[in-house]
């Protein structure tokens, strides 16, 4: 199963982070030059400047392209996450408990048909036969197929 991703955007005004960065290190009427990100840190520059430019107190940070208001963000291609299945016979669709349609599996009815196993050995054995397929199963997924087995083998009369 591929790692969620998770982000908290935080946008706080240039000119507060200025007004908090000028109290804290009392720089006084030192002006405000630029700012960028560099080393995955916000970088200011604040120092004495003439001319017109000493009246602007604040600059707007350069945006790295890509990153601009309006422009698309570019997502990274999610890896499909498929069992493989191949090699077992589908025995039968049917609509389970939860009002899904999926295949019944003869590899997964064979296993467990007419055994007297408790839960955790039918988990068991549900895992092996994924893994056995090159399959990487979490415990939903051998639910998944565990239950969806035994709903079929209680409909054919097979268990209780």
């Amino acid at each position: 199963m591929p790692p969620e991703e998770f982000q908290i955007v935080i946008r706080k005004p240039l000119a507060e982070v200025e007004k908090d960065l000028r109290k804290r290190y009392e720089l006084g009427r030192n002006g405000f030059l630029s700012a960028y990100i560099q080393d995955g840190g916000l970088v200011m520059v604040f120092g004495a400047t003439t001319g017109p430019e000493a009246l602007q107190t604040s600059q707007p940070i350069p945006v790295p392209p890509g990153t601009k208001p309006g422009t698309p963000r570019r997502r990274r291609k999610a890896k499909r996450n498929r069992t493989k299945t191949r090699g077992w016979k589908p025995i039968a669709t049917i609509t389970n408990a939860v009002g899904q349609r999926v295949r019944v599996y003869d590899v997964f009815v064979n296993a467990l048909k007419g055994k007297e196993l408790s839960r955790t050995e039918q988990k068991k054995l549900v895992e092996g036969i994924l893994r056995s397929n090159r399959n990487h199963p979490a415990p939903d997924q051998v639910e998944y197929f565990l239950d969806n087995t035994l709903e079929y083998l209680r409909l054919q009369g097979a268990i209780r």
